[in-house]
């Protein structure tokens, strides 16, 4: 068919954690096998999740992903998909352990946005003989400290001069080469 078959979903926040998502895929060479989608802010997650399995979908093969800089505990997350899948029976017990097996995070050095993280492993890439990749590390280099740190891939993008999702996928590509990003 014309329509590419993807058994895998994985859900995400935004557009900088489908790029970090998409970059994964790409890495374990699964790209073309993955359906990704965004869910908004980390609190839909577990609606979402609760959604899907209230409607008896099969979510064997999905994934939700959360940036890690919130409901970064096991207790945080335990309590938000109790607030959506209530109730005290084995049943309800089960569904939430099985929403909560489907809901992940990236691993943050401290409690850190992917924004901030992206520019950290940025920043520690060495620099080579590819100019386009050591513009972008320079421009990162350049950056102190923002007023919000979901800004510094914002402000590296704006630099940098590229439409958005061509800003992002050079940026996640450096970070990739960061001895952090294996770990993140």
């Amino acid at each position: 068919t014309v329509q590419p078959h993807r058994p895998l979903s994985v859900c995400c926040e935004d557009d900088v954690s489908t790029a970090i998502v998409e970059k994964v895929a790409q890495q374990v060479g699964i790209r073309k096998f993955v359906e990704i989608s965004r869910f908004g802010a980390a609190d839909n997650a577990f609606t979402l999740a609760a959604a899907l399995i209230f409607n008896g979908q099969d979510i064997e093969n999905s994934l939700l992903v959360l940036d890690g800089d919130k409901h970064s505990t096991d207790e945080e997350r335990q309590s938000r998909i109790k607030a959506v899948l209530t109730g005290d029976s084995q049943h309800d017990k089960d569904r939430r352990s099985l929403a909560l097996s489907k809901i992940t995070q990236y691993c943050p050095s401290g409690i850190r946005c992917p924004e901030h993280e992206l520019h950290a492993m940025v920043c520690s890439v060495a620099q080579g003989n590819d100019d386009g990749e050591n513009e972008v590390i320079s421009i990162a280099l350049g950056i102190g400290v923002v007023a919000d740190a979901h800004h510094y891939v914002d402000n590296m993008i704006s630099m940098i001069g590229d439409d958005r999702p061509v800003g992002l996928r050079r940026i996640v590509d450096i970070a990739a080469k960061s001895v952090a990003w294996p770990q993140y």
